[in-house]
């Protein structure tokens, strides 16, 4: 049940509205169509009103967005989304030129990464690999220089090993404790410096 007026049952538009994918059988082309579904308002058995949304049961035929064959009886939608038949294309085109991660498969341009936003390609030893991709390999090529007293951490933005923690010596104590490369300054640990503030 949709409830997306202010969380209350809704049945605009867009909560009405899906997408759905028509492979061509001819030329394979993903066809992007909008289906509008028709809303039941009703009430659960729990007692919760809201939205039933259905699809309806006429059964169309569809043309090509890209070979204008006429592909028969694929079911119900309202029109085809031009805009998405588009943006396939122009993935479709990039996939022909290679713009493709050698590992993922991701295109660029098209695919998209939490944090690091669209996919972009860099030549690595011949292959063209994501920023995701190009990290990691180069993590497991790259030696972690980490060592008793230095702790490395990789940077996928960098592309490469950044130290993010020292092992330093109480100068009071001399007991060894681990602090972040930003406060090195700290030359004391809590025990001391509180016992320093009394």
């Amino acid at each position: 049940m949709s409830n997306c007026d202010f969380n209350r049952p809704c049945n605009c538009r867009d909560c009405r509205t899906v997408y759905d994918t028509i492979i061509c059988p001819i030329c394979s082309f993903s066809n992007v169509v909008v289906i509008e579904r028709n809303a039941f308002y009703e009430t659960d058995r729990k007692g919760i009103s809201g939205y039933r949304f259905e699809t309806p049961d006429e059964v169309l035929d569809l043309t090509c967005f890209k070979c204008g064959y006429v592909i028969k009886e694929v079911g119900y939608y309202t029109e085809l989304y031009q805009e998405g038949c588009v943006l396939n294309i122009l993935k479709a085109t990039a996939l022909e030129h290679g713009k493709v991660c050698a590992s993922c498969k991701k295109v660029e341009g098209f695919d998209y990464f939490s944090g690091y936003g669209e996919a972009k390609l860099q030549n690595h030893n011949g292959e063209l690999l994501c920023q995701e991709c190009l990290g990691q390999t180069l993590m497991r090529q790259i030696p972690d220089p980490s060592n008793e007293n230095e702790k490395y951490e990789f940077d996928k933005r960098k592309l490469s090993w950044i130290l993010k923690k020292i092992k330093i010596e109480c100068v009071d104590c001399g007991r060894k404790r681990w602090v972040n490369t930003e406060n090195r300054w700290k030359t004391r640990c809590i025990t001391c410096f509180k016992n320093m503030v009394k």
